[in-house]
């Protein structure tokens, strides 16, 4: 007899052993074929340090300076630093390089995680679904949110925007985002996460994860992860990348 609710041609380990029920010699080749496909696309995706749905597009940047996982790794030129495990919502720091454990000074990573060159994408994808990293239907496996990259950043009057195009193949679409502000938070590559009218990327300027409204004024936006909660080092002086240039309330008042 099979396992309680299991049905009489279940191939489960305890049917299969207990239960009384033999694979013929086709299902056995089947199953075998099976286990070697997970086993060589596992392999692969080790190969390129694929773990997450992100890391299938991105490159991990870094490796933790204290515990050696591979993780994503965002730098500004101010020395502002901080590792993620994953891209996206909810942003997860990665916990060995909080405020309690200062990485040291001399690693050396690329200062942002960068897109995957199409070949890599193409060879990993179908890994990834095999290995259920990629649900079979393309889509993201962080709840509603999708994955896209910046192909096009610009500015018109005080409006800063960004074309962006998903990341998967098999899913492709594209997206126009709009925000205000005085400088450009996102530049060409930067990775960004969209959910309806709602996005979320990583600002290296303020060095907080944003989450905005397509439309929406960029610092009145929320944060979920803030620097200085983190103990990174803020240092955000000179000129943005992007900025307007804007006369003082001073200077305004003297003209008058």
């Amino acid at each position: 007899m099979p396992g309680h609710n299991h049905y009489p041609d279940c191939t489960c380990g305890w049917c299969v052993k207990y239960g009384g029920y033999h694979l013929s010699a086709h299902e056995s080749a089947l199953l075998e074929e099976q286990k070697v496909r997970h086993e060589n696309a596992e392999r692969l995706l080790s190969s390129y340090q694929s773990y997450s749905y992100s890391s299938c597009f991105v490159s991990p940047n870094a490796k933790c300076p204290v515990c050696g996982a591979i993780v994503f790794f965002y730098q500004n030129k101010h020395g502002s630093r901080v590792f993620f495990d994953d891209l996206g919502p909810p942003w997860p720091k990665h916990p060995c390089t909080d405020n309690r454990r200062k990485s040291p000074d001399n690693q050396i990573f690329e200062s942002r995680p960068k897109m995957r060159p199409a070949s890599a994408i193409i060879e990993i994808y179908p890994a990834a679904i095999i290995a259920k990293i990629i649900p079979a239907r393309g889509q993201s496996t962080s709840g509603d949110w999708r994955m896209f990259v910046a192909v096009e950043v610009g500015q018109s009057d005080g409006v800063q925007w960004a074309k962006l195009n998903t990341v998967n193949p098999r899913a492709f679409s594209t997206k126009l985002l709009k925000y205000k502000s005085s400088y450009r938070a996102i530049d060409l590559g930067d990775i960004v996460y969209n959910k309806r009218n709602i996005f979320s990327f990583f600002d290296t300027w303020q060095f907080k994860v944003v989450i905005i409204q397509n439309g929406n004024n960029l610092h009145s936006s929320r944060s979920e992860f803030d620097s200085r909660r983190s103990g990174s080092n803020r240092g955000h002086y000179g000129t943005p990348p992007g900025t307007f240039s804007k006369p003082s309330k001073n200077i305004r008042k003297k003209k008058r």
